[in-house]
């Protein structure tokens, strides 16, 4: 989960950037996960590792709100895509006391949670070239289903 956030963070970061700053931004997430991931597997300790991760969430579900009012212009499509990109995001923050029994359901729904997330980006880092058409059929439930909703809402046909 550390890093399919970590990917995600890099696909937000690096998005239409140049090169240079996109190097410089891959190099700064190697250089916070590695060693925070060796640091947690070397010393069993997991608080630094759970503050890097909801560091990790927090700064991707404020990027991810940030291009969707930037790249989506009908308000009720951007209603429905930050209403998925809020779903993933709670999914990946859910956690509490008695870890061990949420442990197993802690891994499955920050699992979809984090394939929410890379999915919504995807669609929202196509937007802009027009690459959308048909891009849920790459995606399952939920997300196939809002972003065809999205699509056919912005070419005004009705929803399969």
């Amino acid at each position: 989960m550390f890093l399919a956030v970590g990917a995600l963070l890099h696909q937000l970061q690096t998005f239409n950037k140049p090169t240079s700053t996109r190097r410089t931004r891959t190099l700064l997430i190697l250089g916070i996960l590695i060693p925070v991931s060796a640091y947690h597997c070397w010393a069993d300790e997991i608080y630094m590792h759970q503050i890097t991760f909801a560091s990790m969430v927090l700064l991707c579900g404020r990027k991810i709100r940030m291009l969707v009012r930037e790249r989506i212009p009908n308000a009720e499509q951007r209603s429905r895509l930050l209403s998925l990109a809020n779903g993933g995001l709670g999914k990946a923050k859910i956690s509490g006391p008695k870890m061990v029994l949420r442990f197993t359901w802690w891994h499955i729904l920050t699992g979809i949670g984090a394939y929410v997330g890379m999915a919504v980006v995807e669609y929202l880092v196509t937007v802009e070239d027009g690459k959308t058409d048909k891009i849920e059929e790459g995606f399952v439930w939920p997300v196939n289903a809002v972003l065809r909703n999205l699509d056919a809402a912005s070419s005004g046909k009705k929803a399969r």
